[in-house]
């Protein structure tokens, strides 16, 4: 119970985050520190540390714009496709430490470019719930094509499941309900 109080509570403040980075911290961010640039110090829980300009997917459209259109795609990659990212690790994260035993559940395939399904994860210290994930994938076919339901709560926990914790490594919080998700994996 008490890992759902704290992540409940993170969850939150995390919303609170999100909205404020979106409203006003990324765009003055952005003014400020130009849109070449990581954020500044004072924007950090904004910015986000292992993709600072995109992930594979999104940065050779963010490093090919200049002037306004990069501005505008830094500030969707900060603030709407990653909303507060940093505040999520470093803040409300679950830091990963000895002793904390991982178990498993559900379809270990589970994922919007996978398989529909449901997998979770619980994390134990000394016999306590001291983290979990509960990750819910339902696809359906659209005329625009095939969407998912898709739910992510808790702390990504999974690929601790599958890899074995890096001690020291933090986990993001994670607080997600998309009931229009895209659908790229298979149905069966």
């Amino acid at each position: 119970m008490i890992a759902v109080t704290k992540w409940f509570a993170g969850f939150i403040i995390g919303l609170l985050m999100d909205v404020v980075g979106a409203l006003i911290m990324v765009p003055l961010a952005l003014m400020i520190g130009g849109v070449n640039n990581r954020l500044p110090n004072w924007a950090n829980w904004f910015d986000n540390d292992r993709d600072p300009f995109g992930d594979t997917a999104r940065r050779p459209a963010i490093d090919a714009a200049a002037g306004l259109k990069k501005g505008w795609l830094r500030y969707v990659w900060l603030a709407l496709r990653n909303p507060a990212n940093n505040f999520g690790y470093k803040v409300v994260g679950f830091k990963h430490v000895g002793g904390v035993d991982y178990e498993s559940y559900g379809i270990p395939t589970t994922s919007d470019q996978s398989t529909g399904g449901w997998k979770a994860v619980i994390a134990r210290y000394q016999g306590r719930v001291v983290a979990f994930e509960l990750y819910v994938v339902l696809p359906y076919s659209t005329p625009w094509g095939m969407r998912c339901v898709r739910v992510r709560l808790g702390w990504k926990l999974w690929y601790e499941t599958a890899h074995g914790p890096v001690l020291g490594y933090v986990t993001q919080l994670v607080g997600v309900v998309n009931p229009v998700m895209s659908f790229t994996g298979t149905v069966k």
